[in-house]
């Protein structure tokens, strides 16, 4: 017998929270709006780089995720969930991410970085396409939308993004970038090579 395993932490906290809009005329796709909307404004102050920039940027980030888990809870809530608005979740996880690491590449390059901070950067972003590219093609195939994040308890892997706060505040963007490319590009390659043999073995 399987004991189903409890939402992540975040998840449980954004379900509590978006109580009161389940009647209202709050929709889901609003609320993905509004996260892509910060996660794009955090990757251009993270490209301008300059005075208290970063700063707000690093706490556009925090927002922008804790948000992100607030329009999937409305959806189950209200009965408001749609194949469209889960597509835009993922693309605007996506984008977010992706623009996130060219923003802080942009930054660092701007601040006299050298020229392969800037391919490092769009590696990644270009892995992060690509892996949610295949992840909607297993989806397509399977009905089911696999979970790329390990989870340890109520912790996803991807919740070390909330670290970008404590971590440019106290020391500036340059070891999140440098951590945060690294490590995404690594859990993503594997996971990318998991999805297309997932896809081959399905043929």
């Amino acid at each position: 017998m399987t004991t189903e395993q409890s939402p992540p932490w975040d998840q449980q906290i954004a379900a509590i929270l978006v109580r009161p809009l389940v009647n209202t005329i709050v929709t889901p796709n609003q609320i993905t709006t509004v996260s892509l909307v910060l996660g794009l404004a955090a990757a251009a102050l993270f490209a301008w780089g300059e005075g208290t920039a970063t700063y707000w940027a690093a706490g556009l980030v925090i927002a922008a995720r804790f948000i992100d888990h607030m329009d999937g809870e409305l959806a189950r809530q209200a009965g408001k969930g749609s194949k469209f608005g889960a597509l835009f979740d993922s693309a605007t996880g996506t984008a977010s991410y992706g623009t996130l690491f060219l923003g802080m590449g942009v930054g660092e390059w701007r601040g006299d970085a050298a020229d392969w901070v800037l391919w490092l950067a769009a590696a990644v972003a270009l892995l992060i396409l690509i892996n949610m590219l295949l992840q909607f093609k297993v989806e397509i195939r399977s009905g089911v939308a696999p979970d790329p994040y390990p989870r340890i308890g109520p912790f996803e892997v991807e919740d070390g993004i909330y670290l970008i706060g404590p971590i440019v505040w106290l020391t500036g963007t340059w070891w999140f970038f440098l951590m945060g490319t690294i490590g995404t590009l690594i859990f993503v390659t594997f996971n990318i090579y998991a999805l297309s043999r997932e896809l081959q073995e399905g043929e």
